[in-house]
């Protein structure tokens, strides 16, 4: 797959650092059917809406890839999808899983509310080709990366342990931390590990 997207210049404003906050904290909203915030009070930070800067290609786009009823919007899924692309590997992709958009948006707006303020994922690694998860030291052979269904996450101001967390209630298939970032899946269920 291979597209141009309209995708905006990465931000470089810095974000704050909300101290002492926890999942303990966050404020009594709109609950969707799973019990996690709809929405928070920034704009674009909901479960329709996903913010995501790409670590290696330098793209940042805020795309809303559910319609107000809740449907797909496939034109804003390809989107994310090609910056989910494998940039290292001759920019490569293919159609990103929408659960997994789902799972990080769930993620993301309940950072949002836990921090109060906008919580935008850095993505380290979305699609990755076989050839490439190969090249990978510790790649597992059947990597949901290759199958569009995982991302390799962080957020500016934000422990790792807080994503752990939230991806846990999320109720994430797949959940693995790492130094640098945090690996959320929705492929087969149940799978935790620590690097």
């Amino acid at each position: 797959m291979r597209r141009d997207a309209n995708l905006k210049n990465p931000s470089r404003r810095r974000l704050l650092v909300a101290a002492g906050a926890s999942l303990a904290a966050a404020p009594i909203m709109a609950m969707s059917s799973w019990g996690w915030p709809r929405c928070s009070r920034h704009a674009g930070f909901d479960e329709r809406h996903l913010t995501v800067s790409q670590i290696g290609g330098g793209e940042t786009a805020q795309i809303a890839f559910r319609t107000s009823r809740g449907i797909a919007d496939m034109p804003a899924v390809n989107e994310l999808s090609w910056l989910f692309r494998d940039w290292r590997d001759r920019d490569m992709g293919l159609l990103i899983d929408v659960r997994l958009f789902d799972m990080l948006a769930a993620m993301q707006t309940l950072l949002t509310v836990v921090e109060n303020r906008p919580v935008p994922f850095l993505l380290h690694s979305g699609y990755r080709t076989p050839e490439r998860n190969r090249t990978i030291e510790g790649a597992a052979i059947h990597s949901q990366h290759i199958v569009g269904r995982a991302a390799d996450i962080s957020a500016p101001g934000v422990d790792h342990a807080q994503i752990v967390k939230v991806g846990e209630l999320a109720g994430a298939h797949g959940l693995g931390r790492y130094p640098d970032f945090t690996h959320i899946d929705v492929g087969p269920r149940g799978r935790r590990w620590s690097a």
